[in-house]
């Protein structure tokens, strides 16, 4: 096992061998239904430091086994050194919480298919007219949800858990960048404006409300970042 992991490491690092080593190598289901999903910013690097930490330990293992066999030992290894308890702590919890959006996911994805099929049986009426709303009001949160998980694939923080401090917590490229991130955050910010100005129900206001709160603070977030 240890060979075929320096081979990964020294290679291309393919990240479905890898995936396939790290299930061999006895990892926890928690964390084999994580890395499922496929390679993005979480989990490439996920992959990587848990085949480091498996190799360490299939290293310490071979060590202690030759040294109660009385097998003189040319070199001896240093020991591997724990993460941070803080990052440790951190990493649990972005598994966690990106668990959880993958969760709300697909339930969506179940009653969306659900809500379509009962649209084209449902006569015109007030039924009819809920339903037309909770499909509306479900693609929204799912939409919501993919925009959460694109945010912390491509930036590693959650954007509810920003809490602009500057460059810290969110780090733009450059100005460019910088620019078409807050010109973004003031078009969802003016749709959700749109849509708050047409009489709703209670709770698709409410949701339109949330996130127009949500763009502008993130509007004054990222305008705060030019001063920086």
């Amino acid at each position: 096992m240890i060979e075929k992991i320096d081979t990964w490491l020294n290679s291309e690092r393919d990240y479905e061998a890898g995936y396939e080593l790290l299930k061999a190598g006895g990892a926890s289901g928690l964390l084999i239904n994580i890395l499922k999903s496929g390679p993005d910013a979480f989990n490439t690097p996920k992959l990587l430091a848990e085949l480091e930490k498996l190799r360490s330990k299939l290293s310490n293992t071979e060590l202690e086994t030759a040294a109660s066999a009385q097998v003189p030992l040319l070199e001896v290894q240093k020991p591997v050194i724990p993460s941070p308890p803080d990052q440790q702590s951190k990493d649990a919890h972005n598994l966690e919480k990106k668990l959880q959006v993958d969760k709300q996911i697909k339930q969506l994805w179940k009653e969306i298919c659900h809500l379509h099929g009962q649209l084209s049986v449902l006569p015109e009426g007030d039924q009819l007219y809920e339903c037309a709303r909770d499909l509306l009001l479900k693609d929204l949160k799912r939409k919501d949800l993919y925009d959460q998980l694109h945010y912390f694939e491509t930036k590693g923080v959650w954007f509810d858990e920003v809490r602009g401090n500057g460059p810290a917590t969110f780090d733009p490229k450059g100005p460019d960048q910088l620019h078409r991130e807050i010109k973004n955050a003031m078009s969802n910010r003016s749709k959700a404006a749109r849509e708050l100005n047409r009489p709703l129900p209670v709770a698709e206001r409410n949701y339109h409300q949330g996130r127009f709160d949500e763009f502008n603070k993130k509007v004054q977030h990222l305008q705060s970042l030019r001063h920086v």
